[in-house]
């Protein structure tokens, strides 16, 4: 392999001038594990040598010496890419590198988080520690009432030894375990968080935590006295990923807001009030800053005081920067440089709410006239689904409308496809509105890695819910083919190449389901069991 790449290199060195700084404050660590990898900043980009990066990952590369095509692949993914080109397949398909294979002292280097992710594995960037972990996916298990994980060859990783996981449950549909590095795992009725060597980075001693997001965890003690609704009788704090508490625990539970940590802040309950914090648990903002979203882009949806009138808008962090909004208020976060904004219109019939979007710079680039506008920063390409008058359609997030609103429900567009309604029945569009699988399914999701879970025979009307729906669940692809019978009670979309199914008990549901596991073949890796 290393002569093959020298051999590459060699001819094509001398085409290419890189700007390129080693970094080797970055640690990259595989299953909790530190590799011996160099890193390099190409670009403003973590990139690692691409035989290094495979050979620890187990993948295997060839290369094509009439074509200078590199090709890696691992169980059923296979990449194409060359050097110094952007453009890549992966399993025929094209796509891009966020930064193309690149030559530095003699050898490719790759962008680390992208090819990892390529290849199903999991990743967790940690900026305080300049840490990429790249870890094998897990997926939980149960036998004989008791909690471990298996791998995407159904071979159990962390034996059965859990009273319980906290599950959690994605925008997407599927169900985790692991999620961003750590298991939340409970141990004679104490919640702890564990690695994907099953070692304990926070011992089991808390009565509730939540999920690590942005490197933070909330963690709950009860507290009689925190306060008079049952359900809130908690105090808490937030661990960092070495089991360190940022604060005592000072925060008080409450309905509203999610607790988790995005782009450095989470909000609080403190002495009363809503407050937002950093990562180390400083304040941040004033008392008089009355908070609307979460935050998310660096920003948050806000009030405050000016000049001694109330001003509604989105704030940075430190409440230099704003967007004051007129006559419109914050309604979300900023997700792919946009944020949903609301207006209350006034008629003879009374008021309602029109929703819109504004930029970075607070223009307004998408005038608040829809009745609703739904759209991701995970997925949904660059598109958002928007209501008027009970029927849905399209725009882009510049607001040109590219499908009108005629469908009587729709999912948001991912990989290219849409699933939308037509009299009662589902079927996928493109962009440009073309019907390219017929809607004959009762209902049916995104598409994701390529299969779209659909039902048949659904029992209920009740759709906002899937797993409500009763009748028999599989899986097609971009063609339509049905590519897993609908033989299962449920199933949860693909998720690094395996997907959850449900198999229900007489006169039972999801609750008391069998659960296994599929591969994309439709081969069951996990037998569904209590």
């Amino acid at each position: 392999m290393k002569r093959i790449v020298v051999f590459l290199i060699a001819l094509m060195l001398s085409f290419s001038i890189i700007s390129a700084s080693a970094n080797s404050n970055i640690n990259i660590l595989y299953d909790c594990e530190k590799l011996d990898v160099q890193t390099e900043i190409v670009n403003y980009r973590t990139m690692v040598p691409f035989e290094d990066i495979c050979s620890a990952l187990g993948i295997k590369v060839v290369l094509d010496p009439q074509t200078f095509q590199i090709t890696a692949s691992k169980d059923d993914i296979e990449l194409k890419m060359t050097l110094n080109n952007p453009q890549i397949t992966i399993n025929g398909v094209p796509g891009s590198f966020d930064s193309p294979p690149t030559a530095v002292n003699n050898k490719i280097y790759v962008p680390a988080v992208h090819l990892a992710q390529i290849f199903n594995f999991e990743t967790v960037w940690d900026p305080e520690t300049n840490t990429l972990q790249i870890n094998n996916p897990l997926y939980p298990v149960s036998v004989n009432g008791k909690y471990g994980f298996i791998n995407n060859k159904g071979e159990i990783v962390i034996s059965p030894q859990y009273d319980d996981i906290l599950m959690l449950q994605t925008q997407e549909g599927m169900v985790m375990g692991f999620y961003n590095g750590y298991a939340a795992v409970k141990v004679k009725g104490k919640w702890g968080f564990i690695n994907h060597k099953n070692e304990f980075i926070a011992e089991p001693k808390y009565d509730e935590v939540d999920f690590f997001e942005d490197n933070r965890a909330a963690v709950y003690i009860f507290d009689d006295k925190a306060n008079d609704y049952p359900g809130l009788k908690y105090r808490y704090t937030y661990i960092r990923p070495d089991g360190s508490e940022i604060t005592d625990f000072i925060f008080n539970r409450n309905y509203g807001f999610n607790r988790m940590f995005s782009s450095g802040a989470a909000i609080v309950h403190y002495n009363g009030q809503d407050r937002l914090i950093d990562r180390n648990g400083n304040f941040l903002l004033g008392e008089d800053y009355t908070l609307h979203t979460i935050c998310r882009g660096g920003m948050i949806g806000a009030s405050w005081t000016e000049n001694g009138k109330r001003v509604s808008g989105f704030a940075s962090l430190d409440g230099k920067n704003k967007i004051r909004l007129n006559g419109a208020s914050p309604f979300n976060g900023f997700m792919k440089d946009r944020a949903l904004i609301q207006q209350t219109v006034y008629t003879d019939f009374g008021s309602k709410n029109k929703f819109g979007m504004i930029d970075r710079t607070g223009k307004v680039v998408v005038k608040p006239t829809w009745d609703y506008i739904l759209y991701s920063d995970d997925f949904s390409d660059n598109y958002a689904a928007v209501e008027q008058s009970y029927q849905y359609g399209f725009i882009d997030l510049n607001g040109n409308t590219l499908i009108q609103p005629k469908y009587t429900a729709v999912k948001l567009f991912n990989e290219g496809l849409a699933a939308v309604s037509v009299d009662g029945k589902y079927g996928f569009i493109n962009i440009k509105d073309e019907m390219v699988i017929k809607p004959v399914y009762d209902y049916a999701d995104y598409f994701m890695e390529g299969y779209a879970r659909v039902n048949i025979d659904t029992k209920s009307a009740y759709r906002n819910s899937p797993s409500q729906l009763g009748g028999k669940w599989g899986f097609i692809d971009k063609e339509g083919n049905l590519v897993i019978d609908t033989v299962y009670d449920y199933v949860d979309p693909f998720y690094k190449g395996i997907a959850r199914v449900y198999v229900y008990q007489p006169g039972g549901g999801l609750g008391s389901a069998k659960i296994g596991y599929i591969n994309k073949q439709g081969k069951v890796i996990w037998q569904p069991r209590r």
